[in-house]
């Protein structure tokens, strides 16, 4: 008697063969599905994150100083008055510092080095009966400065990889290597520019490189102040006013030493 291999048999080790071949060919493995996913997967959020920040900025603006001379006599009062003013055609900001981020509130310590490049400074002086006398070139405007101080911000994210970061900070400055700001002046304008501080506000643009590294675009709007009514001679101290304004864009690298 001839002994035939039931259809159903055959029929079932084919499907089974074919199935082998697609589990060891066709299916992806697990390693490749979870990198496939990791591709897709937004950089997870932190909780905390300690970072190393650095950043160099390119600003423009300009500074205004007036006041007031003492006269004998009421009558005459403030009819001499003289105004300093400045353009500030470019000025170079690098800072480092560190950034401590909780939940998005950020916190960051910073100082630095800034340079002005300034334009033509003029004085203009009101005589008594508002004649006006004009200057060119007077008054040695400083040209660089110190800084230190802090920021705070609020990270928000937008998508996997960009964030936006509203921020404002203050600091507070000395100068490096003043002349005189008026010829035959010789006092020390650290000395006598006074109440020497910095603020501002501006929105930062970061980019995440990694699950480390940060690029960052802000823009800033800064004040400087100062007082130096007790630099100039004869000044009613009550007639000083004083406007320094600048507009930067910075640009910053991060490193985070610390996250969980």
């Amino acid at each position: 008697m001839r002994n035939h291999s039931c259809p159903s048999v055959r029929g079932g080790l084919f499907w089974m063969a074919l199935l082998v071949c697609y589990n060891c060919l066709g299916q992806p493995s697990a390693p490749s599905i979870n990198k496939i996913k990791a591709r897709h997967l937004p950089i997870p959020a932190k909780r905390i994150d300690v970072r190393i920040v650095g950043s160099t900025g390119m600003g423009f603006g300009s500074g205004q100083m007036v006041y007031g001379k003492k006269e004998p006599h009421p009558r005459y009062l403030n009819r001499n008055r003289y105004e300093y003013t400045v353009q500030i055609n470019s000025s170079l900001r690098l800072g480092l510092g560190g950034l401590f981020e909780y939940k998005g509130v950020q916190l960051g310590l910073f100082g630095g080095f800034e340079s002005y490049q300034h334009g033509r400074a003029i004085l203009r002086e009101k005589i008594r009966w508002h004649t006006y006398q004009f200057s060119s070139n007077t008054g040695v405007w400083p040209t660089d400065i110190l800084y230190y101080g802090g920021k705070l911000g609020y990270a928000i994210d937008l998508g996997r990889i960009f964030r936006i970061v509203p921020n404002i900070g203050a600091w507070l400055f000395s100068y490096v290597g003043a002349s005189p700001f008026e010829e035959g002046n010789s006092r020390n304008i650290n000395d006598h520019f006074t109440d020497r501080y910095q603020y501002g506000g501006g929105v930062e643009l970061g980019a995440k490189l990694n699950s480390k590294s940060n690029l960052g675009v802000n823009i800033t709007r800064m004040i400087t102040q100062f007082d130096a009514s007790n630099y100039f001679v004869d000044i009613d101290p009550n007639t000083f006013e004083h406007s320094f304004r600048q507009t930067f864009i910075e640009f910053s690298y991060s490193h985070s030493l610390y996250s969980r």
